[in-house]
């Protein structure tokens, strides 16, 4: 699956950076006291990670949190090995006097490796529907009703009982997408909207104040320009216009006959671009199971 790949290559980018990073600094320790390895050290990590994972995957069950923190430990240990085998070969000391003192002693190291492996893999462990797909068994309601009409699609209203196909159809939802791409640190604000920007479904920050129907409307008519730019022969093209500015960044993706739009800070811009693209696939996914196929992919335009 693509996504899970891209999933993969950040994994082995952001771990080949966490290594670098100490090898720049090796061997000094930036005043701190060096670390002596003991076994109990061992469980401390572990419930560390556990605790880290209690916070970022709520909704998983705790064997699943469990399982987190036991190959988050094995994750720490393996970014320590290649850390020893940089530092062996840039230095000429044996890997059986580096090994240990990288992946116990060297205290940036360790330090660095512990604090940021667990985020490094939530995206592997965790489900971007989850929280929908519990929502609606435990309760038995589906957080918002969808009603079809000639003019597009309409929510709100009660919430109304959940059948076995509603389920099965729920776990890959409108509200999944913007709830999955919203649950990014960064990103102020993701909607889905209709070819008259109308909103479908939208996720906001409680920090962000501005409205949803505002930025909706002003992404569609973005996107409706530069589809009749160059010219109309390519209107039906565009898939895909990012903006960036110096305070933050508007991703508007095609998705199927909709448009995902991910406003986010200036700094996540990059980091949230692995999140959107599965967002995308779940619009277009939820779409063409209910109704039917997916309009092709087009066109991208960037500005920045």
């Amino acid at each position: 699956m693509v996504t899970k790949a891209a999933i993969v290559r950040q994994l082995i980018l952001l771990s080949a950076s966490i290594c670098v990073i100490p090898l720049l600094l090796y061997p000094a320790t930036l005043g701190l006291p060096q670390l002596h390895f003991h076994p109990l050290w061992l469980a401390v990590e572990w419930v560390f990670y556990f605790v880290v994972f209690l916070a970022l995957l709520r909704t998983e069950s705790i064997r699943k949190k469990i399982t987190s923190a036991f190959i988050t430990l094995a994750y720490r240990h393996l970014l320590g090995a290649l850390l020893a085998v940089l530092v062996t070969a840039i230095t000429n000391k044996a890997l059986t006097q580096t090994l240990p003192h990288c992946l116990w002693v060297y205290t940036p190291a360790v330090l660095l490796q512990v604090a940021f492996a667990p985020f490094f893999l939530r995206s592997l462990f965790c489900r971007p529907w989850a929280r929908v797909v519990r929502f609606a068994i435990d309760s038995g309601r589906q957080p918002v009703s969808r009603q079809e009409s000639s003019a597009g699609f309409i929510y709100g209203g009660e919430p109304t009982s959940v059948s076995p196909k509603e389920e099965t159809a729920g776990e890959v939802s409108f509200d999944a997408a913007t709830a999955w791409v919203g649950d990014f640190s960064g990103v102020r604000l993701a909607a889905v909207i209709d070819d008259r920007g109308l909103l479908v479904s939208h996720w906001t920050r409680q920090t962000y104040t501005q409205d949803a129907e505002y930025w909706g409307a002003v992404a569609r008519e973005i996107a409706r320009f530069h589809q009749q730019w160059p010219g109309p022969a390519e209107a039906t093209d565009l898939r895909r216009v990012d903006l960036e500015t110096g305070s933050g960044r508007l991703n508007i993706r095609r998705a199927g006959p909709f448009w995902l739009v991910v406003l986010t800070e200036a700094e996540t811009a990059g980091l949230v671009s692995v999140r959107i693209t599965q967002a995308v696939e779940m619009v277009e996914k939820y779409y063409h199971d209910r109704y039917g196929s997916v309009q092709p992919a087009g066109r991208e335009v960037a500005h920045v």
